[in-house]
């Protein structure tokens, strides 16, 4: 088997850089015996500067700067072609991508997390309040909070006071339903980065326990939270979505490095390929949807181009 890395651009900028770390991943895959349909693999660096390619051979598309509607249509005809999967170095990159071909082969990668960049540490957030059964402390705003934290991997929950039995299992997740001890209650707000206000009312006590103590607040933007000088950091949101929004970028920023390494991606990625390809190609009923997904950058008739597809579908 022979791979291949083809930089476009070899001028020993960025991605030179990238030419290298991919050449060295794939030997990785190599020495692994991987068995493969094809003889030959190639890595284009990158989609835009490609003119023409071997559609024997699995060709990999790395993508980047999507800015305009020709490079979208020549993401488009690329993906038309036999044998092809992309490649992002972010995930943002990869949703647009998925908003124009199939997302079934199109990978995103974090070209440099071997990089000696020290993780951001875990976010603590607490909750230090009774959840009554009458919904007061807003009932639905709790229940994606604690959801959220859960599906994270950089932050965690410490809740202090009942009416969480629901939420024992969740990950990230720790109740505590002792006796109120004001030592103990002390202590666990002094754990948090973040202590949370869900409800709409006059306000928490342990909002101004927090904020004596110098921790960051998060809550609605009501009540006597507002008439005081919070901790820096602090943020109050005017209502629920803005709240969870916020929560939401705090995690994604704090976040650790959670993609998986080039190595296994392209490995995943090229049996993935081998499995499915043909069977995804040949596929009629897919093959009709891209067809009317795509057909605003065709200039043929929708009629015109359901009689061509038919007459190759039917050859076959």
């Amino acid at each position: 088997m022979i791979f291949k890395v083809i930089n476009y651009e070899n001028n020993g900028w960025i991605f030179e850089k990238i030419k290298k770390i991919v050449e060295k991943s794939f030997k990785k895959i190599f020495n692994e015996k991987i068995q493969n349909k094809f003889n030959e693999i190639i890595f284009h660096i990158h989609f835009d500067l490609i003119e023409e390619i071997d559609e024997s051979k699995l060709n990999i598309f790395f993508v980047t700067h999507v800015d305009s509607l020709r490079k979208k249509l020549k993401i488009i005809n690329l993906s038309k072609k036999k044998n092809t999967i992309f490649f992002t170095m972010s995930n943002d990159t990869k949703k647009l991508l998925s908003t124009i071909i199939h997302s079934k082969y199109i990978y995103s990668n974090n070209f440099f997390e071997n990089l000696k960049i020290p993780n951001k540490p875990k976010n603590i957030f607490g909750f230090f309040f009774r959840n009554y059964a009458d919904g007061r402390k807003n009932k639905e705003l709790l229940h994606n909070i604690i959801n959220l934290i859960s599906k994270s991997n950089n932050s965690k929950l410490i809740i202090f006071g009942e009416g969480f039995d629901n939420y024992n299992k969740f990950n990230n997740v720790k109740i505590i339903k002792k006796k109120f001890d004001n030592k103990l209650y002390r202590m666990l707000l002094k754990k948090c980065d973040y202590v949370i206000a869900t409800g709409r009312d006059e306000g928490y006590v342990s909002i101004l326990d927090a904020t004596n103590l110098g921790i960051k607040i998060i809550a609605i933007n009501q009540g006597y939270h507002s008439e005081f000088a919070l901790v820096k950091g602090s943020l109050l949101a005017n209502n629920e979505e803005i709240l969870l929004n916020i929560l939401q970028s705090i995690i994604n920023c704090n976040n650790q490095n959670i993609l998986n390494s080039v190595t296994n991606n392209l490995r995943t990625a090229i049996k993935k390929i081998n499995k499915n390809f043909i069977s995804f190609k040949g596929n009629f009923t897919l093959n009709l949807y891209f067809l009317f997904k795509f057909n605003k950058f065709s200039n043929q008739s929708i009629s015109l181009q359901i009689i061509y597809l038919l007459k190759n579908f039917l050859k076959k």
